[in-house]
């Protein structure tokens, strides 16, 4: 009887690691730690050369700034995350790949680099309290500034 349970146990958690898992987004302002209600974000996935495109995942932040998503067994392990609309949000986290496993195990709170990425954000005192839950990717931004406004409009004409 015992080793009957076990084997189901350990089917179950077999069965659980492929499984379908939600991530939390969360979306917080680099200065202050505050939250971004009502935002745009997107995740967005690569694919191999000869594959069908994947459609991004987009969702809107709620009240307490996170933003729910479902990832399927079909999704790849690896997604960037696009937050507000490109005219609205500056991120301040790494545009690198984000690991899907990470992400679920330990959670992730994710900051931009001067060195890597040529970060122009400056972080306040209160983000260094911010921490990040198994399942949740904590995502800084900051609003754009008139002066890159002007400038992108520039560049993209």
């Amino acid at each position: 009887m015992f080793t009957q349970l076990l084997r189901v146990l350990l089917l179950f958690s077999l069965l659980g690691g492929s499984a379908a898992q939600d991530i939390k987004v969360r979306l917080l302002d680099c200065r202050t730690g505050s939250a971004y209600t009502d935002k745009m974000v997107r995740l967005g996935f690569f694919h191999p050369q000869g594959t069908p495109e994947i459609p991004d995942l987009k969702a809107q932040t709620a009240a307490d700034g996170t933003a729910v998503f479902h990832f399927s067994e079909k999704l790849p392990s690896q997604f960037i995350v696009l937050p507000g609309t490109g005219k609205d949000l500056y991120p301040c986290s790494t545009l690198l790949p984000i690991d899907l496993r990470e992400v679920i195990s330990k959670g992730i709170i994710s900051r931009c680099s001067k060195t890597v990425q040529g970060c122009r954000c400056k972080f306040g005192k209160a983000v260094a309290e911010v921490h990040s839950d198994p399942g949740e990717l904590v995502i800084f931004v900051r609003p754009i500034t008139r002066g890159e406004r002007v400038r992108w409009s520039i560049w993209n004409d």
